[in-house]
């Protein structure tokens, strides 16, 4: 979570990746898989497809890196299944 008193990053700062995931079924998983993924702190956005099995991920470098992304969607009941 950001400290009060913080700025926010510039538009440019942000890094976009997408992450496929094995295990999602349903609607409920796509909340899932979003709740958690949203809980990463410095995490901006997030849209779960579940045709495709993908999230697509914004978030700021240096706060976040792609490890902590795979780690909330195991957390969560769900395998990576590789990023593009």
């Amino acid at each position: 979570m950001a400290k009060a008193n913080s700025t926010p990053p510039d538009e440019g700062s942000f890094t976009t990746t997408t992450l496929n995931i094995g295990g999602m079924g349903c609607e409920a998983c796509v909340s899932r898989v979003k709740q958690a993924l949203q809980a990463v702190p410095g995490v901006r956005e997030v849209g779960v497809d579940l045709a495709a099995k993908q999230a697509r991920v914004t978030y700021i470098p240096g706060q976040v890196i792609p490890e902590m992304l795979v780690q909330a969607i195991t957390a969560a009941g769900y395998t990576f299944a590789g990023a593009e």
